[in-house]
């Protein structure tokens, strides 16, 4: 499977997306295959578990912020209702919810990549 094919159940738009990187399919491919070592999501989880709330919300911006340029959409959304809850002070079992869509949403994303035969 292609690399598009395989990410269109999480890239929301991929024209706009594709946008981002000039037109230039291999160029997005390239970040694209590179997002599974992507560290944001561990150190997300670390931080969370240590009580890091202001080392969390560093971690969930990044994560937006890749997941956006990259059209991850609902991983982008999900870290981004994370990062709204942290930054109004928000701790501990108030985020569980929030972490566990976030989660979930960047398991989506892998999974995708993974099935690209790339």
């Amino acid at each position: 499977m292609e690399l598009m094919e395989a990410l269109r159940p999480v890239v929301a738009d991929e024209e706009q997306t594709l946008r981002r990187f000039m037109g230039n399919l291999a160029l997005y491919r390239k970040f694209a295959l590179k997002f599974p070592q992507d560290e944001n999501m561990s150190l997300l989880e670390e931080a969370a578990a240590a009580g890091d709330w202001p080392a969390a919300e560093r971690f969930a911006h990044t994560l937006k912020g890749v997941a956006a340029n990259l059209g991850f959409a609902e991983l982008a959304q999900a870290a981004a209702e994370l990062v709204t809850a942290l930054r109004q002070g928000a701790e501990g079992a108030a985020l569980s919810p929030l972490l566990a869509e976030v989660r979930a949403r960047h398991r989506e994303v892998l999974a995708a990549i993974a099935r690209c035969d790339c």
